[in-house]
């Protein structure tokens, strides 16, 4: 050990006696100073303007092009600088023969030379420490775990690099090109994560290989075992390379032997590599405050309860638009889209089964039998995928039918003989989240509620996309926010026939036709036992729909609602949400973040207590209101110049707190029924849910309906508590006494050392 120091000494002192140490440490300091106040200029500048920041660590210090991912870069370039003369120089000046003759080992040489560029690492983490400071004193409740864990994954780095730079050294005798050496390792080591990703093996281990990203997971707090085995093993490997290198310098050896070395060697460690990988023998540490790289503990309650094996098939089209997101190239990064799962249930299956068919989400594709062939094979000739495992419409639908998904790129999960659906989606992030994840787990667990939209009045169509239709928040498969990718079941059905036992909702939106006698005893009848409901009305159809709701006591009035503001349609009220919407739990954050709900064409509601009927009465509460202010009930007809309409109570024209939505409940056979009436069908409808005029709470509100109307069990809650680190506690004068500090004084003060050190060893 003695030995091992007395060199690293050695080499410390000869690499400080050299002005290009000093100049990478000014030069370094220098662009971390310029990197961390030009961020923090900005975020000052964005909160003084009256932004809401949040995640202000992630953002300062984690992400893309945060500090520390442009200090990667340039990490990439100086480390090669000073590690091309460690072994090199000794080459070129015939020193090495004297190592070789010495007693020394040449184990302790290699590790003696490694250790001072640890060292000198040291110094570059803590001029980036010195940088973490100002950022303890600018945001405040920073989180020092992620400081911490991206700290440590640049260490981790630069201790990488400089043991890929000691080995190159060893291969030359000329520095620079032991550095232009280094850099094409590097550059290998980037980029083969890329290579042979159509291999099944081959591909776990190229991907194993690759350096890139490898201290991403740790900029964002996230410390696992394979990331640190793999930086382990590729520091063991080229520093024992490198000894392997000087042994066979020092004493010749046959060809087959030093082969069997390197070949063994290698071997070693990608099967090291290959095994440590697996993730039942991957461990985790999630070091952030909030514990943001870990599952919710909701998703953690429903991933435990999976004791039986569970698989993921992946159906990929290759003809879909996002069929390359599952191709064989990009397997690996689709698969880390489950690492937060996968790390509680290591022995999850995923299965990847390729087929080709016609795409049915755009209707208007369409190809006969030769021609979907002749593309397929163009793709998958493009691909380099072997169309010999790449099944044909015919072939793919022995196994499952994938038309009623549009053929799109789908997964099924199959527990126990149960099965469901996990769609990509039509949105930037494409794939499932944590939440439509949980979703789709918790279907294997637990019955799906059953939700039936009344049709045969001409109501509007829950798969039709005219504007006055509800696929996008209904039945759309390409989103995310749609009520069967939120763990709804949704159909329609005629009420013709009786109302199947199972349906748990039951939907009546805008009828154009009055329901006949033997309909209404089926609503009457379903109400009776308890179902929940949601009854939607319209101006000028509240005939059709009062029959309905007569017998709970609200009706909707005559008229229709005035909107008096400015910029916005006359008729198109933004409802306000009641004192009393404020005390159901499925409601209450909503209403909290007071933002209207807009409805296009909204009636008035009125109750009064129904004659009693049998069974429990309903608790009933008013849950959108109009505000006094600007909203009134306009009961003549809407003639003339509207424009300029005015309240007129001469008119019949009511004002006041009008209700526009009831909320009722009662308990019924130890089952809790909600039934919501609302004078407005088209709140959640294709055209209203898609304009962008105002800020509305349309699509929260929709969704807060089904979740209560079905008690809560969809969909999945995995919200997370607000980050705490969102304000910046400087002003721009801070901000300047840091740009001296970082950009003046710290540079400065290692340049004047330097400048000392090297004037007194020219002068001994």
């Amino acid at each position: 050990m003695k030995v091992i120091l007395k060199i690293a000494r050695q080499e410390l002192e000869t690499l400080f006696f050299s002005p290009i140490a000093w100049l990478i440490l000014i030069i370094f300091s220098l662009q971390c100073g310029i990197s961390f106040t030009d961020k923090l200029a900005i975020f000052e500048s964005s909160q003084y303007s009256g932004t809401q920041l949040s995640d202000l660590t992630i953002y300062m210090f984690s992400s893309s092009s945060s500090f520390f991912a442009q200090l990667q870069k340039y990490l990439y370039l100086y480390i090669p600088l000073v590690t091309m003369g460690l072994m090199s120089r000794e080459t070129s000046s015939g020193t090495i023969k004297l190592l070789f003759s010495s007693p020394v080992k040449l184990t302790s040489i290699i590790l003696g030379k490694y250790l001072s560029m640890m060292i000198y690492g040291l110094l570059l983490v803590i001029i980036m420490m010195t940088i973490c400071v100002g950022g303890i004193y600018s945001i405040q409740n920073i989180d020092y775990g992620i400081l911490f864990s991206s700290l440590l994954g640049l260490y981790l780095l630069i201790c990488a690099y400089a043991a890929i730079g000691l080995y190159m050294s060893c291969l030359t005798s000329y520095q620079m090109i032991a550095a232009l050496s280094t850099l094409v390792v590097l550059g290998v080591l980037s980029y083969i994560g890329g290579v042979w990703q159509n291999v099944a093996f081959v591909r776990d281990l190229t991907y194993f290989l690759s350096i890139n990203g490898r201290a991403g997971r740790l900029f964002f707090g996230l410390i696992s075992s394979k990331d640190l085995v793999y930086f382990i093993l590729v520091i063991g490997l080229f520093l024992l390379l490198a000894i392997i290198k000087l042994q066979d310098d020092r004493r010749a050896r046959g060809m087959f032997s030093a082969v069997s070395r390197y070949v063994g060697l290698i071997a070693t460690v990608l099967i090291l590599g290959y095994v440590s990988s697996r993730p039942a023998f991957t461990i985790y540490s999630d070091v952030t405050a909030q514990k943001t790289n870990t599952l919710t503990k909701t998703s953690r309650d429903l991933i435990e309860q999976f004791d039986k094996p569970l698989k993921i098939t992946a159906y990929v089209n290759i003809l879909e638009p996002t069929a390359y997101l599952g191709l064989p190239s990009n397997q690996i990064s689709d698969m880390e889209n489950f690492e937060k799962f996968i790390r509680f249930k290591p022995d999850m299956e995923m299965e990847y089964v390729y087929y080709y068919d016609q795409p049915l989400e755009d209707p208007r594709s369409t190809a006969d039998a030769a021609e979907l062939l002749k593309q397929a094979k163009r793709k998958a000739e493009a691909e380099r995928m072997n169309f010999s495992n790449i099944l044909s419409p015919v072939e793919i639908r022995k196994i499952i039918d994938l038309r009623s998904e549009k053929n799109r790129f789908v997964r099924q999960l199959n527990y126990e003989g149960k099965t469901t659906f996990l769609r990509m989606f039509n949105d930037p992030q494409a794939y499932p989240g944590e939440q439509e994840i949980s979703v789709a787990l918790k279907q294997l667990l637990v019955k799906a509620p059953k939700i039936g939209f009344i049709a045969g009045h001409d109501e509007p169509n829950i798969d039709g996309m005219a504007e006055q239709d509800y696929q996008d928040i209904v039945s759309y498969l390409g989103s995310r926010s749609s009520l069967i990718n939120l763990g709804y079941g949704v159909f329609t059905l005629s009420l013709a026939k009786d109302i199947p036992a199972d349906v748990d909702v039951l939907v009546i939106a805008d009828p154009w036709k009055a329901f006949t006698a033997a309909e209404l005893d089926k609503i009457n009848d379903f109400i009776a036992k308890g179902g929940s409901m949601l009854i939607a009305g319209e101006p000028g159809r509240q005939s059709f729909i009062n029959p309905v709701i007569a017998p709970l006591g609200v009706q909707l009035k005559k008229g229709i609602i005035i909107q008096n503001t400015k910029d916005i349609g006359l008729t198109y009220a933004l409802a306000q949400f009641s004192a009393e919407a404020g005390v159901i739990p499925a409601f209450r954050e909503t209403v909290s973040y007071r933002i209207p709900v807009a409805l296009p064409n909204a009636a008035a509601l009125s109750y009064s207590t129904p004659t009693p009927q049998a069974g429990k009465a309903f608790k009933v509460a008013p849950m959108l209101v109009t505000d006094p202010d600007k909203n009134w009930n306009r009961i003549s007809p809407l003639l003339g110049d509207s424009l300029r309409l005015s309240y007129n109570p001469n008119e019949g024209d009511q004002k006041g707190v009008i209700p526009l939505a009831y909320a009722l409940n009662r308990e019924v056979n130890g089952k809790n029924q909600n039934i919501l009436v609302i004078g407005d069908a088209s709140f959640f409808s294709n055209g209203e849910l898609s304009k962008q005029n105002i800020n509305k709470a349309n699509y929260v509100f929709t969704h807060n309906i089904f979740s209560w109307l079905t008690g809560g069990s969809f969909p999945v809650d995995v919200s997370r508590p607000r980050t705490i680190d969102n304000l910046l506690t400087v002003s721009r004068g801070d901000i300047s006494i840091f740009q001296i500090i970082y950009l003046g004084i710290i540079p400065g003060l290692i340049g004047v050392f330097g400048a000392i050190l090297l004037i007194r060893r020219k002068r001994n």
